[in-house]
């Protein structure tokens, strides 16, 4: 069954027999599939097996089509981040090179696939918060606990104007808020406790997306 292998399901299977890890991978494959876990190798998780495969096999010719949109050379040094396998890589030449996990977006709110260069680096920097989770996770974290904007160092501005006023939190009335109704723009201060941890490598780009460390 070198289809296991394959689809990263099993490692190092006997060959010839029909071993307890084959079992083991074949009760997976029944498990995702909502498939009676019998460890059985019938039709039907043949069929999944299949599906699996096919789905491996377009992933496979989706990447191959991106690496075709890479230059054949970068200068160094290199930040390469892989969204997929949740790291980002500092290549500082052909020898040298460092590993970090990274947090990256959700199936709901993917990060985009793009080159660009990074311009500067800012050393405590402030959270400017996008509207996409402004209006998703603050403001539920603030319907839960009406003080935690104020204890994690937020600025509440009455909109995304230049010249909006400061709000106090205390006199929102975060409940009656919808992601509809939720003008306010919101703004951490640096510290402890910043989503962007201490350093922010600016990239600027059509995506908003750039680099930080964090502590959350």
């Amino acid at each position: 069954m070198s289809d296991l292998k394959d689809l990263d399901l099993a490692d190092d299977l006997p060959v010839g027999v029909y071993s307890r890890r084959h079992q083991s991978a074949i009760n997976k494959i029944q498990k995702m599939f909502r498939l009676t876990a019998d460890g059985k190798l019938g039709p039907r998780t043949r069929q999944a097996l299949v599906a699996m495969t096919l789905k491996r096999i377009k992933t496979l010719r989706i990447n191959l089509e991106r690496l075709h949109w890479l230059p054949g050379t970068l200068p160094y040094p290199i930040v390469w981040v892989d969204i997929a396998g949740f790291h980002v890589y500092w290549v500082a030449d052909r020898y040298r090179k460092k590993k970090f996990k990274a947090i990256v977006g959700l199936p709901s709110r993917q990060t985009p696939v793009f080159q660009d260069e990074i311009e500067s680096i800012t050393i405590n920097p402030p959270w400017r918060v996008p509207a996409s989770i402004a209006l998703t996770n603050l403001l539920r974290m603030a319907k839960q606990d009406s003080s935690f904007l104020e204890r994690e160092g937020f600025t509440v501005y009455s909109s995304w104007e230049s010249n909006a006023r400061v709000v106090d939190p205390d006199k929102v009335d975060w409940h009656s808020l919808t992601s509809r109704s939720f003008p306010y723009r919101l703004e951490q201060k640096p510290g402890k406790v910043n989503r962007l941890g201490r350093y922010k490598m600016d990239s600027p780009n059509r995506f908003s997306i750039y680099l930080h460390d964090t502590q959350a």
